[in-house]
């Protein structure tokens, strides 16, 4: 099981740099049955019975114990029928597909057996196969034979025989004659040579044409090896026509069957797509997204996968409660803030494509759009500055709810006039019905009303003002934690916005560079 997302749905930068694509490897599965799959955004009624769905199928087969292994082995060997289901209807089932749908039975009925509790309404297939043990032998895999089948099958035998025998020895006696070395029926094209050319024309054995300066050379079959050849087609077609009325009769009495069994060869297709879902999520830790009737995004020990396993041990989980409104984070650079929103627009985006998430929990209101604006130096493309690319994001009449993620708020202009953009702006998405969540470095946003303040757990001064280490050591040492700014912390949070310059001296700057700053921290 291939699975793709829909084209252009996720920017192609996002779709790269977060490891959205290295993501779907997660749930490949060898499923001949499900082959591809090309996901889009579900809104939120889709999204609600499918991952309802998914969560009873993780109840059910956690309570049963169920084997996935196996059901995978099985689902192997399950052919897949997308083309057989509607030539039921139309009764025009070839031996080939008749046989693949007895496999299709036979398999499937194992793996019903293996589904405790979980069994497809209206399954058609029991009374299929007892159609199919009338007509095919044991396994489904070949017809019955009359006693009059089985005797034109053995004077068959018996005449590919002979005629295999009488070939080896026509060929041979075409060799001796002539030099040319063929075999049967396939006529033989080599280049013109005198010799060879002057004595395959005086053989009665072959016919020899000069066609595009090529010789073509072509058998005479006597007699006694044309009669064998034309008696053993006569039995093959009398075999055929027994086997074509035989066939008939089966797809005449599968017919009735037509419906049911493209309903439940679709239940079945769905059911181990959601399987493979629910595998993936047991065997890598993810969670399945949970519904919220309130506007809200909550996430415990969300994990950027692709992040976090280039930093291994040094990587931090998400925790972070987002509300109705604007939101903000705040805190200085290196601290992790853009990896945050990266964070959240890529777990939001997988549960908008109903799949299982990297998170121990995550909990939001189905968006009906995600977007995302990252810092940018403008667009050449659009004629657009970062600042106008910034005011542009925001022309945008966004559906409600959405999740809107900006990154640094208005830092694309003067800082006197981000500041009041900002605060317009977050002024702006108060009570309303979206989640605005931005990062930001003005400390002044802080003391505005009716934000949820949040900022980046950074190192304490202490650990800055020791020793300089590498700045490898020191980003190490970040916490990349989230945690809530309450109203007696705002003061606090805003006077420690000098650790950039601590962060600074741990770069290797030149010495009067950093005399400076240190004169600058000292007052």
């Amino acid at each position: 099981m291939k699975l793709e997302f829909r084209e252009s749905i996720i920017p192609e930068q996002q779709l790269s740099e977060l490891g959205f694509l290295e993501y779907l490897d997660l749930f490949d599965f060898n499923l001949p049955i499900f082959p591809r799959s090309i996901l889009s955004p579900m809104n939120s009624k889709e999204a609600d019975i499918h991952f309802n769905e998914l969560s009873n199928l993780v109840k059910i087969t956690s309570d049963h114990k169920t084997n996935f292994k196996q059901l995978f082995k099985y689902a192997e060997e399950l052919p897949n029928l997308d083309c057989i289901a509607d030539n039921i209807s139309k009764k025009k089932l070839d031996p080939h597909q008749l046989f693949n749908l007895g496999k299709f039975l036979e398999i499937d009925k194992k793996i019903t057996g293996l589904e405790h509790g979980l069994i497809i309404k209206n399954n058609p297939c029991p009374a299929m196969i007892r159609i199919l043990k009338t007509y095919l032998t044991p396994g489904l895999g070949s017809f019955i034979r009359s006693q009059k089948e089985k005797t034109l099958q053995n004077e068959i035998g018996k005449l590919e025989k002979k005629l295999s025998m009488e070939l080896v020895e026509y060929e041979k006696d075409i060799h001796d004659d002539t030099g040319i070395r063929m075999i049967y029926p396939w006529p033989k094209e080599m280049p013109t040579n005198e010799k060879t050319l002057v004595l395959a024309r005086k053989s009665k054995l072959v016919d020899v044409k000069i066609l595009r300066g090529l010789m073509n050379i072509e058998y005479i079959l006597p007699d006694h090896i044309r009669k064998i050849r034309d008696d053993m087609e006569k039995l093959v077609g009398e075999l055929n026509t027994s086997s074509r009325e035989k066939l008939n009769r089966i797809t005449n009495d599968l017919n009735k069957f037509h419906d049911k069994f493209k309903n439940y060869y679709n239940s079945r297709k769905q059911r181990f797509f959601q399987y493979a879902l629910v595998f993936a999520m047991k065997t890598n830790k993810l969670c399945l997204p949970e519904l919220s009737e309130s506007i809200e995004l909550n996430v415990t020990g969300g994990r950027l996968p692709i992040l976090a396993r280039n930093r291994e041990k040094e990587y931090v989980p998400l925790k972070l409660s987002l509300k109705s409104g604007p939101n903000v984070l705040f805190g200085a650079n290196m601290a992790g803030k853009t990896t945050v929103l990266k964070t959240i627009f890529f777990l939001t985006t997988l549960a908008r494509f109903g799949l299982p998430v990297p998170a121990k929990k995550f909990k939001l209101h189905f968006p009906k759009e995600i977007n995302l604006h990252l810092k940018s130096s403008g667009t050449l493309s659009d004629n657009l500055s970062g600042f106008g690319e910034e005011l542009d994001f925001f022309c945008h009449n966004w559906k409600t709810p959405s999740l809107i993620l900006v990154d640094e708020l208005f830092q694309s202009t003067n800082p006197i006039a981000g500041q009041e953009l900002s605060k317009i702006f977050l002024e702006h998405f108060r009570g309303k019905k979206h989640i605005l969540f931005c990062t930001t470095q003005y400390p002044e946003i802080l003391f505005s009303e009716g934000l949820q303040l949040y900022s980046m757990k950074d190192l304490d001064m202490e650990n800055l003002k020791k020793g300089k280490k590498s700045i490898t050591d020191l980003l190490k040492k970040m916490p990349y934690e989230v945690e809530r700014i309450k109203e007696h912390d705002i003061v606090k949070t805003i006077k420690e916005s000098k650790k950039p310059l601590y962060i600074a001296l741990h770069f290797p700057l030149s010495e009067s560079i950093k005399n400076k700053i240190e004169k600058r921290l000292k007052g």
